[in-house]
């Protein structure tokens, strides 16, 4: 959101129009900010994308959560149902960040071991040889 923010900054320091009325200029200053807004909700979106756990199943268990906690607080629903919905939620998410976890470990030991592999330690090896030699 911050980059948002910054590219709402320059756009209005770009320059104050001056057309004479003040409904011009006005119209002017709704037009920018329309302008500032909608690259701040481009900014928006792309930061969700980011999270490689939290997916569309987490946004409806949250969602159902918070339902679930409404329901509660206007006594529609028992305290017990509510702390199931709750750790049924806990547990997906507990369940997806481990899942996210164990992927960036295995794609960090396999590029080591690619790392190991291509050091040329072979070609290291040739040069003691023959210094030694």
């Amino acid at each position: 959101m911050e980059e948002g923010a910054q590219k709402c900054e320059e756009e209005f320091r770009k320059g104050v129009r001056r057309e004479g009325s003040v409904e011009v200029e006005w119209e002017n200053l709704k037009e920018r900010v329309r302008k500032a807004v909608g690259e701040m909700e481009k900014v928006k979106v792309r930061s969700k994308e980011v999270s490689g756990w939290w997916d569309e199943e987490c946004r409806e268990g949250k969602r159902s959560l918070r339902e679930s906690l409404q329901q509660f607080r206007d006594g529609k629903i028992d305290r017990e149902v509510y702390c199931e919905e709750k750790r049924k939620y806990s547990r997906l998410c507990e369940v997806k960040r481990k899942k996210e976890r164990e992927r960036e470990m295995g794609n960090l030991g396999t590029k080591s071991k690619d790392r190991r592999t291509n050091l040329g330690g072979g070609k290291r090896r040739e040069k003691e040889k023959k210094g030694d030699k």
